[in-house]
């Protein structure tokens, strides 16, 4: 861990150093949020709190006089396999693991999937 230090000027200003502004991504004009919390202080560049995503809803035209909600219902398991669609309309609580790799070196075999499953949780937790 590398220790910088600033002084604070009479109006209560602080320069940062070049490396904690290349580290926080930060250039002239940016704006920085100070945390306090029981631990200290942490200093974070300010996220956007605007959702740039926002501007674009409703941007489009519904194709064919279609709303959103019915083309969503039509495209929504576009692609899926019978197998997927019907692991899907299994519902809330339907437990499904999908192990692609299997077959590599170091994987785990299907029915070890619950037992590794329970083994990386526990591990998580600890």
């Amino acid at each position: 861990m590398k220790i910088s230090k600033a002084t604070i000027s009479s109006k209560g200003q602080v320069v940062l150093p070049r490396e904690v502004r290349e580290r926080l991504g930060v250039e002239k004009g940016d704006e920085i949020e100070f945390v306090l919390s029981d631990k200290g202080v942490q200093l974070r560049p300010r996220l956007e709190t605007r959702n740039p995503f926002l501007a674009w809803i409703g941007a489009a035209p519904p194709l064919d006089g279609e709303d959103t909600e019915s083309l969503a219902r039509q495209t929504r398991h576009v692609g899926m396999s019978e197998e997927d669609l019907t692991a899907l309309r299994g519902g809330p609580g339907a437990r499904v693991i999908r192990l692609e790799a299997c077959a590599e070196p170091g994987s785990v075999a299907p029915e070890r999937a619950d037992e590794a499953v329970r083994e990386e949780a526990a591990a998580a937790r600890s």
